[in-house]
């Protein structure tokens, strides 16, 4: 008699959580209640092309942001003119410009492309000081130092006087800007998918 008893409750209830999760799996396959970061970051990421094109705007603004420091003399001399309409223009353009390149990287490091790799990027160092991660940004670090060069160089023979400065100052700070850019994860991401 003792042999056919039914086995003990508590098996009946192992089945319970299997089937509760083959459930929950089954909504995850459908993708109603996936959480997850990666699921997160590829439904609110960005494409590559409109990445490309933030990207190009905001290289684009920080060329303006240089390029103004270019007509600094030009709106002193205006400004002690008593004319400040040149001034008011070139300051809105230096304000302006930094401000949209600087809304704009932040919009690709929050909205970036979906599917980043990021375990090759090396942690042992800033993302900035990391020159060789691109050949392009190789290329910019090499450029920084002439244009570092011509400015000391420059700043020494006009005796901080001669236009020439503004022009290496202008360089340099672009320069400076795309260090950030070309070693940046968002542009080797956009280079390297086409």
């Amino acid at each position: 008699m003792a042999s056919h008893k039914h086995p003990p409750a508590r098996k009946k209830g192992k089945k319970a959580p299997q089937k509760k999760t083959e459930k929950q799996n089954a909504t995850c396959k459908s993708g109603t209640r996936d959480t997850s970061p990666a699921m997160k970051s590829a439904t609110s990421g960005i494409s590559v092309r409109t990445a490309r094109i933030l990207l190009i705007l905001s290289v684009a603004c920080m060329l303006l942001f240089s390029l103004t420091v270019l007509f600094m003399p030009f709106t002193g001399n205006q400004l002690r003119d008593g004319i400040q309409t040149p001034t008011l223009i070139v300051g809105s353009l230096f304000w302006g410009a930094i401000l949209i390149a600087s809304l704009l990287q932040i919009l690709l490091a929050v909205r970036r492309p979906p599917k980043f790799d990021r375990s090759q990027w090396n942690k042992k160092l800033p993302k900035p000081l990391r020159f060789n991660r691109t050949s392009t940004g190789l290329v910019v670090f090499m450029l920084w130092i002439l244009a570092l060069a011509g400015l000391i160089t420059s700043l020494i023979l006009t005796n901080y006087h001669g236009f020439i400065c503004y022009v290496f100052l202008s360089i340099l700070i672009f320069l400076s800007q795309m260090l950030f850019v070309c070693n940046g994860k968002i542009f080797e991401y956009v280079t390297q998918n086409k």
